[in-house]
């Protein structure tokens, strides 16, 4: 590793017209090393769900800057030359843009971790084991997505569809779920959390430990917030932006990790939903039945069609018909 900064290369990296190899060089200095990655830590916790606030830390940066000109003949040449170009010449977020890069992007850290993504399509289910430890388990026609490694002040993971999680506690990096419309937010639990962009509810279930789920408005910025204990569900209505907590069961919202399929008074739209996605099949359905029967089943290791013909037999006057990759249900 090189004592010193090369000027011209660090301004061509600045510029973001370095090429790799002269990037590998501006990485490998002590001074770029040592002086700007204790300066990003210092400012750690300005990084946040909320991003980062690029103005807070871009004064931090100057001030440090400037107080080790009168320390450190080393770090001076340094500090001349990204205060005066962040302050004459580049804007503010530019020079913190830079400085993210070097520190964080930089080999063998971001810049080589690339992001992981599992998708299970209908009719299958999965198990999965994070970088951190943490145990998934990706119900059918569920998509996951993390990074290789996570770094930085979170464990952050998005997800499409559901998914079971024992999440290996860490107080210092919060695990952090993200779908469509809500944040969950844990340090150490088991919870499961349905989030299928097709239905109108998103459910989390806690099993152990503790969550938050967050839901932030894009538009009114209006915020809400849930805070669930064992035994606990929080269910997010789409259209209506709000949240119903209530204690369940959790073995029907989690069974399904064990290949079990619990209904329990469910009405046979969800029914539905739940066979369509668990043995990929379409099922057409009179829209009038959907509300109009309840089903308490318990599904193990039987075939659709041994499915169908409970159904049939709990409800006489349903007419199913199957074809090779459609179930089509009226009544007599």
């Amino acid at each position: 590793m090189s004592k010193k900064i090369n000027k011209k290369l660090f301004a061509k990296f600045y510029w973001g017209i370095a090429t790799d190899e002269e990037k590998k060089q501006v990485y490998n200095s002590d001074e770029s090393d040592s002086m700007l990655k204790e300066q990003w830590d210092d400012y750690s916790d300005l990084k946040s769900e909320h991003g980062i606030d690029h103005q807070k830390i871009t004064k931090g940066i100057n001030a440090r800057l400037i107080s080790q000109q009168k320390s450190t003949p080393k770090v001076r040449k340094l500090a001349n030359f990204l205060v005066k170009h962040a302050a004459s010449i580049v804007i503010p977020l530019l020079a913190v843009g830079a400085l993210y890069f070097l520190l964080v992007l930089r080999p063998g850290m971001i810049n080589n971790v690339a992001m992981v993504e599992k998708y299970n399509p209908k009719g299958q289910r999965t198990e999965l084991t994070l970088p951190d430890g943490s145990r998934v388990w990706l119900n059918a026609a569920t998509k996951i997505t993390y990074p290789e490694k996570f770094i930085g002040n979170n464990r952050t993971i998005t997800l499409e569809g559901e998914a079971f999680f024992e999440v290996v506690k860490n107080a210092k990096k919060p695990f952090i779920v993200k779908t469509d419309k809500l944040d969950i937010e844990v340090l150490g639990t088991s919870f499961n959390v349905m989030a299928y962009s097709e239905d109108k509810t998103i459910q989390t279930t806690l099993v152990t430990g503790k969550v938050s789920v967050k839901r932030v408005n894009p538009e009114t910025k209006k915020a809400q917030k849930a805070i669930l204990t064992p035994n606990h569900q929080a269910v997010f209505y789409k259209e209506d932006e709000r949240f119903v907590l209530d204690q369940v069961d959790t073995k029907k919202y989690t069974s399904w990790k064990q290949g079990i399929i619990v209904f329990d008074n469910d009405p046979f739209y969800r029914v539905v939903h739940v066979l369509e996605r668990w043995y990929d099949i379409d099922i057409q359905v009179d829209q009038e039945l959907n509300q109009k029967y309840n089903y308490t089943i318990t599904i193990t290791d039987e075939s659709l069609d041994e499915v169908l013909r409970l159904i049939k037999k709990t409800t006489p006057n349903l007419n199913i018909k199957r074809n090779t990759n459609q179930v089509i249900v009226t009544t007599n």
